[in-house]
């Protein structure tokens, strides 16, 4: 009898610890990263690729906290953004007939290799895409739409050119628009950097800067080699600076020699396309709003980050 007793109150201690145990563990994670690395030999998984999901790789959160030191920071993409003023419909009526509609764009085409974004509008987006886009290389500052679009209409065409036009370097990246109440665009202002003052000379300066890196890049035979040339010597040609002028436009990296993220992005996308070599503009975060492009290559997609690549040693 006594032993049965003692028994019953080992069993009852043993399941109060295993209670205690767990509610420990769950209240620190860490602890319980620590005793499945006892448990299963795998103490030093997480140092070294962070949490695998259930693909066996690094979960994305994971990653992203596992930035190198020498790269954190490393930004400075700023979003196109738009600012807006409501009209009344009087007002409405009388911008559309006194501002016209500039340049239309109407023969414009854009081959969806090099020119994704514009690929992903929808017809009226892309209509006013292309007008955007002839008005931006006739510098005109003021336009009303040749369709009827509405103010997410606009911010998405407006984002399209801005991420597969590098060669408008001169075009800000934020704009205004008027509109009615019910959100239709009446009137669409384009911001331009000082350098439309005199564009046909700072044209030729920004192609000049250009052309030593695509003619020594073209000499390669290959995409693979043009590639790597042209990212090795805007590495060696630009340097960060998280304060340089115009930092969203190639002009800054390929002319001043300074930019951020957006900068390198955008230099590097118009080299590649000038040779001929699909490469996209991507933006999104690593911690902070972050810019980077995706190149196509012979056997497939690549995504390359110049910005962070710039570093010494490599990284």
């Amino acid at each position: 009898m006594n032993f049965l007793k003692k028994l019953y109150f080992g069993i009852l201690a043993i399941i109060l610890l295993i209670c205690l145990a767990v509610m420990m563990c769950a209240m620190n994670p860490t602890l319980t990263e620590s005793v499945a690395g006892i448990l299963y030999g795998t103490e030093n998984t997480k140092g070294l690729l962070g949490n695998l999901d259930s693909t066996g790789e690094p979960s994305v959160s994971e990653v992203i906290a596992t930035i190198p030191e020498n790269v954190d920071g490393k930004s400075g993409y700023q979003p196109v953004s738009g600012t807006g003023q409501e009209v009344d419909d009087s007002e409405a009526k009388s911008l559309r007939e006194s501002l016209g509609t500039g340049q239309t764009g109407e023969e414009l085409s854009f081959d969806p290799l090099f020119y994704p974004y514009y690929a992903m509008l929808t017809e009226d987006q892309q209509t006013l895409y292309r007008q955007i886009y002839a008005n931006a290389e006739e510098g005109n500052a003021s336009f009303s739409p040749t369709v009827e679009v509405n103010t997410t209409d606009l911010q998405n065409a407006f984002e399209a050119v801005v991420g597969d036009h590098p060669e408008l370097f001169y075009l800000e990246t934020g704009y205004s628009v008027k509109y009615t109440q019910k959100g239709m665009v009446v009137e669409v202002d384009l911001s331009y950097y000082t350098l439309l003052n005199d564009l046909d000379a700072q044209t030729e300066v920004f192609r000049t800067a250009a052309s030593d890196i695509i003619t020594a890049a073209a000499a390669y035979t290959s995409d693979y080699d043009k590639e790597k040339y042209v990212h090795d010597a805007l590495i060696q040609l630009v340097s960060y600076q998280s304060s340089a002028k115009m930092s969203q436009s190639a002009y800054s990296a390929l002319v001043n020699h300074s930019s951020v993220c957006a900068g390198y992005s955008r230099a590097y996308q118009y080299i590649l396309q000038k040779l001929g070599i699909p490469c996209y503009y991507c933006t999104g975060s690593s911690g902070e709003d972050h810019a980077w492009n995706i190149v196509k290559l012979d056997d497939g997609y690549y995504n390359v980050d110049v910005t962070w690549d710039d570093t010494d040693p490599a990284t």
